[in-house]
C-alpha cells in the first residue's frame, strides 16, 4: 500500500483474441466431382504439431503478452487511488468511505490536503489527481485507446493479407514498441494519451493478425486447445505479478517494452504460413516453407518430399482456375438472405454487448474489494479454468454444443451482475461475494467470444467469412469504447450500469434461441446460396418462373392447335 499526502487540488482482444477465430480453408474447385475431392490433397493433411510448431506457440506466448499487457494496461496505470483522509488547518480527518464527497465538503470552510491510498502508483497518484478527474483520465484514456486499436484493426487484416502475416506483424511491433518506451518518460498526461493512441493504432493492427497467424499454423484437431490454453487468461497472472514488481505505471510500461522487444526477436525466426503463400500465388516459397517444416520436425523422407511437390503442383491447377471464376465479395453479401442476414447482426450485437461488459467491469477494477493484483491473478485462473472445461467439453460431450456454451456463459453473466445490482439494496454479508460474482461475470465473457467465433466459422460460407469478422469487430470495438463511460451513469442511479448490462445479457440470450442454430458437428460451407434464393433476387426469380410458365402454355397451346 502506498500512501501519499497531495500537497495540491489537483482500463480486448478478448474480443480480438476470438474475433479472427477462423479456420483457413483451401478453395475446391467446381468442376471436380465428389469422390476425387474426397481423395484430394489438402494442407491440413501435412501439418502436424512438431519441433517447429512448438517454437512458433514460445513465440506466440511473448506476442500474446505484449498484446494482452497494452490491452489492460489500465487497469494498473490508470487505477484510481482513494481519498482515505486529508490534513486540515486545525485537526486532521480520516474517511471510511466517500472520501471524495466528504473531503469537498471539508474544503468548502477550510483548506485540507488529501491523503490517497493506492495499491499502485498510476497516472493519478503521481499527477496529483483525485476523485471525478482521475476517474475522467481513466475513462479518456481508455475511450483513446480503444479508437485507436479500432482503427488499427481495420487496416491491420488488410494490411496483412496483402504483405503477409509475419511482415505486418514485424512493422506493428517495431512501432508499439517505441511508442511504449516514450509512454514511459511521458511528462504530462496528456504525452502519454498521445503516445498511447499512436501505439494503440499497431496494437490493433497485430490484435487483428496474431491470432490467425496462429490458426493457419495449427493442425485442425490441436486448434480449440491450444486457442484456449494459449490465451489472455493465464497471461492475466504473468500482467498482475510484473505490475506487482513494478509497482508504478512507468517501470510497468518499460517492462512491458522490454517483452515487446523479445517478442521482436523471436518472431524473425517465423515463416510465413503456407496457406497465407499459397493464396498469393507463391507456390515455390511454400514448397520450401513446407520442407523446411518437415526437416525441423524429423519427418522429412523421399515420400514426404514428393507429396509436398505433388501438392503444390495441384495447387497451381486450383490456382489458374480460381483466377477464372474469381469473385469480389463486399459487406452486402453478408445480407443476401434473410438468415445470413439474421446471423451478422445478431452475431454482431452479441460482440457489443460481450466487449462492452467485459471492459466496463475491467476498466472499474478498483471498484472490487480486495488487493488488484490478487484481483486480476484470479480473473485469469478463473478465464483460464472454464477456457480449458469448455475446450475438454466441447470435444467429449456430443451435447455441448455453441449454443449451450453461449447460453449458460450469458445466463451466468446475468445472474451474477445480478447479485452485484442487488447488493446496492441488500447488501450482503461477505464482501467476497460481489468480488467473486463480478469475476466471474467478466471470465464468462471469454466463454462468448470462443463460442460465437466457432459458430460464426460454421455459419457463414468460406466466400464472406473475413467479411463477417470483420462485420462482428465493428461492433466489437464500438462496444470496448462505450465501455469505459458506463459507470458515469452511477450519477443518476447507483444501480444503473448493471442494469443496463443485465438487459443488454438477456437480449442476447433470447435472440440467439430465436435466430441460430445449433452448429456443431455441421460441415462448413463454401459457397454462397444461389441467387434465386438471396433476398433482392426474388424479383428476378419471379419473372423467371413467369418466363417459364409463360413459355410452356404456349407450347401447351401450340399443341393443342
Amino acid at each position: 500500500m502506498n500512501i501519499k499526502i497531495n500537497d495540491g487540488e489537483s482500463i480486448k482482444d478478448e474480443c480480438n483474441e476470438n474475433l479472427d477465430l477462423l479456420e483457413p480453408i483451401s478453395n475446391e474447385l467446381n468442376m471436380i466431382v465428389n469422390d476425387e475431392k474426397a481423395n484430394e490433397s489438402n494442407y491440413g493433411d501435412f501439418q502436424h504439431l512438431g519441433l517447429y510448431i512448438i517454437g512458433v506457440l514460445i513465440i506466440y506466448e511473448f506476442l500474446l503478452l505484449f498484446l494482452m499487457g497494452n490491452i489492460t494496461y489500465l487497469i494498473f496505470g490508470a487505477s484510481v487511488p482513494r481519498i482515505i483522509g486529508c490534513i486540515g488547518s486545525n485537526k486532521n480527518y480520516t474517511f471510511i468511505e466517500n472520501g471524495c464527497r466528504n473531503l469537498m465538503e471539508i474544503q468548502k470552510n477550510e483548506s485540507c490536503i488529501p491523503i490517497l491510498d493506492s495499491q499502485f502508483e498510476s497516472l493519478q497518484v503521481e499527477f496529483n489527481i483525485q476523485c471525478n478527474e482521475a476517474d475522467n483520465v481513466k475513462k479518456y484514456s481508455a475511450f483513446l485507446q480503444m479508437l485507436a486499436m479500432m482503427v488499427g484493426a481495420t487496416f491491420g487484416g488488410q494490411l496483412s493479407d496483402s504483405f503477409g502475416r509475419v511482415k505486418t506483424m514485424k512493422y506493428c511491433l517495431i512501432v508499439a514498441i517505441i511508442c511504449s518506451f516514450l509512454t514511459s518518460y511521458a511528462s504530462t498526461i496528456e504525452v502519454f494519451n498521445i503516445y498511447r493512441f499512436i501505439g494503440s493504432i499497431f496494437i490493433g493492427a497485430k490484435s487483428s493478425v496474431l491470432h490467425v497467424l496462429l490458426l493457419e499454423y495449427l493442425p485442425k484437431q490441436h486448434r480449440v486447445w491450444v486457442s484456449t490454453v494459449l490465451s489472455f487468461s493465464p497471461n492475466y497472472i504473468i500482467f498482475s505479478l510484473m505490475a506487482y514488481y513494478a509497482q508504478n505505471w512507468r517501470n510497468l510500461m518499460f517492462i512491458l517494452s522490454f517483452v515487446g522487444l523479445i517478442a521482436l526477436i523471436l518472431v524473425h525466426f517465423i515463416k510465413e504460413p503456407v496457406r497465407w503463400l499459397i493464396q498469393k500465388g507463391k507456390l515455390d516459397k511454400a514448397r520450401e516453407t513446407m520442407l523446411f517444416i518437415e526437416k525441423w520436425s524429423g519427418r522429412l523422407n523421399g515420400d514426404i518430399e514428393k507429396k509436398i511437390f505433388d501438392y503444390i503442383n495441384e495447387e497451381s491447377i486450383k490456382q489458374e482456375e480460381n483466377q477464372r471464376i474469381k469473385r469480389n465479395y463486399t459487406f452486402k453479401h453478408l445480407f443476401v438472405t434473410w438468415k445470413l442476414m439474421a446471423f451478422s447482426l445478431f452475431f454482431g450485437y452479441s460482440a457489443l454487448v460481450a466487449c462492452f461488459i467485459n471492459y466496463a467491469l475491467i476498466f472499474n477494477f478498483e471498484r472490487i474489494s480486495g488487493s488488484i493484483y490478487i484481483n486480476t491473478a484470479y480473473l485469469g485462473l478463473i478465464r483460464w479454468f472454464f477456457n480449458i472445461s469448455v475446450g475438454g467439453l466441447d470435444f467429449y460431450v456430443k451435447w455441448f454444443g455453441r449454443k449451450t456454451c453461449h447460453t449458460l456463459a450469458m445466463c451466468t453473466i446475468i445472474f451474477t451482475l445480478t447479485i452485484v445490482l442487488l447488493n446496492n439494496y441488500f447488501p450482503l454479508p461477505h464482501p467476497y461475494i460481489v468480488r467473486f460474482a463480478t469475476l466471474f461475470a467478466i471470465s464468462m465473457t471469454s466463454q462468448i467470444f470462443i463460442a460465437n467465433s466457432v459458430a460464426q466459422t460454421e455459419l457463414f460460407p468460406t466466400s464472406i467469412r473475413n467479411l463477417a469478422v470483420s462485420f462482428q469487430a465493428i461492433f466489437a470495438r464500438i462496444g470496448s469504447i462505450a465501455a469505459p463511460f458506463l459507470f458515469s451513469f452511477q450519477s443518476y442511479w447507483v444501480g444503473l450500469p448493471h442494469t443496463i448490462m443485465v438487459l443488454l445479457a438477456m437480449i442476447d440470450l433470447t435472440a440467439l434461441w430465436i435466430l441460430i442454430p445449433e452448429t456443431k458437428g455441421d460441415r462448413l460451407q463454401d459457397y454462397l446460396p444461389e441467387k434465386d434464393e438471396w433476398i433482392f433476387g426474388r424479383k428476378s426469380r419471379e419473372l423467371k418462373l413467369l418466363r417459364v410458365n409463360t413459355s410452356e402454355n404456349q407450347k401447351f397451346a401450340k399443341n393443342n392447335i
